[in-house]
């Protein structure tokens, strides 16, 4: 989340950062995955995955590197070791940048159930700037795309090359037909590098055309849809009960 958003956001944004890696190091207790030599989880800051140095951030936030960096670290302080649980056990708490209006459903997008990762309405995301996204594609870079990542069998009817199965209450594609095969929207997103999984597919003019609503999995705490609650007044506590139900935050 960028440094100039509402400090009650970036504190809900800490906890479910903060709770996120402790579910994993618990996961890593129980668990152990052999690859990781004993470590919690792994990080990978060229890519800005998970972690970033004082030095990457001096050259993201230049001659506002101080600024933000106290303002990050007060955050930090003023919430620290307080995370989410549910039954005496950290959450994995997900989050994404933007939801289509309302999130999604774990069960729905990765699997698995829990009664904390449900759909909730977050009406605010309608307005974010990138909320709507375009891709287009030539017909034929959608079909090697298709066959190369679905292994699809495309016959001479066009109009017969998608077909859209199912969606989710949110909005998300749960099913669709990409030539011969079935997929998920997650597939498609990943294959063709979609902003969400809440897209339409049209042909016009020899050009495959996806219209797509929303940025990220669409589980857990929109990160847009916090910074808009904590404008107009809702606090951290607040901001994560909303986007993160069934749970109950403390503090160690």
């Amino acid at each position: 989340m960028s440094p100039l958003n509402e400090i009650e956001a970036l504190k809900a944004q800490t906890v479910a950062a903060y709770t996120y890696f402790k579910n994993l190091q618990e996961n890593q207790k129980n668990k152990p995955d052999d690859d990781l030599k004993g470590c919690d989880f792994s990080v990978d800051s060229k890519n800005r995955i998970y972690y970033m140095t004082p030095e990457m951030l001096k050259e993201r936030w230049q001659e506002n590197f101080e600024k933000y960096y106290d303002k990050m670290m007060k955050i930090v302080d003023s919430v620290y070791g307080e995370s989410l649980k549910q039954n005496g056990k950290y959450i994995e708490a997900l989050y994404h940048s933007i939801s289509s209006g309302n999130t999604e459903n774990l069960e729905d997008v990765f699997g698995g159930n829990a009664d904390y990762l449900v759909s909730v309405p977050s009406p605010y995301d309608l307005s974010a700037p990138g909320y709507q996204s375009k891709k287009e594609l030539s017909l034929d870079e959608f079909k090697t795309i298709a066959q190369n990542k679905f292994q699809s069998n495309f016959n001479d009817d066009v109009n017969s090359w998608m077909h859209e199965n199912e969606r989710t209450q949110a909005g998300m594609i749960k099913s669709i037909n990409i030539g011969d095969k079935t997929v998920n929207g997650r597939q498609v997103r990943e294959a063709f590098a979609l902003r969400s999984s809440n897209f339409t597919i049209k042909i016009c003019d020899d050009k495959v055309i996806f219209t797509v609503k929303g940025y990220g999995h669409g589980v857990g705490m929109s990160q847009y849809g916090a910074n808009e609650m904590a404008k107009q007044g809702a606090s951290y506590k607040q901001i994560l009960s909303w986007y993160y139900p069934n749970t109950s935050l403390e503090k160690e």
